[in-house]
């Protein structure tokens, strides 16, 4: 009898974690996620660029004191508005 005692407590004890993670976590959340920069919601881009080209904009990103990222979404930005203008 004392091993269905123990058995239900630690059950229950496990139901009570579960039901903590399960309020906690997942789905949309106020505040939840990445927040959107300047230009919008992000999304990961791959992309193969000449290594000297690498170089130049991670030089170009550490004196601006930013990440390669914003860099890049910046180079992006200027040359949009270069050809397509806006």
């Amino acid at each position: 009898m004392t091993h269905t005692l123990d058995f239900i407590r630690t059950k229950s004890i496990m139901d009570n974690m579960t039901e903590e993670a399960t309020n906690t976590h997942g789905g949309k959340r106020n505040g939840a996620g990445r927040i959107a920069g300047p230009y919008g919601p992000t999304v990961r881009v791959t992309v193969s660029i000449p290594e000297a080209i690498l170089h130049k904009l991670d030089t170009a990103a550490q004196t601006r004191s930013v990440s390669r990222s914003a860099a890049v979404t910046e180079a992006c930005h200027r040359y949009a508005r270069q050809v397509y203008g806006g």
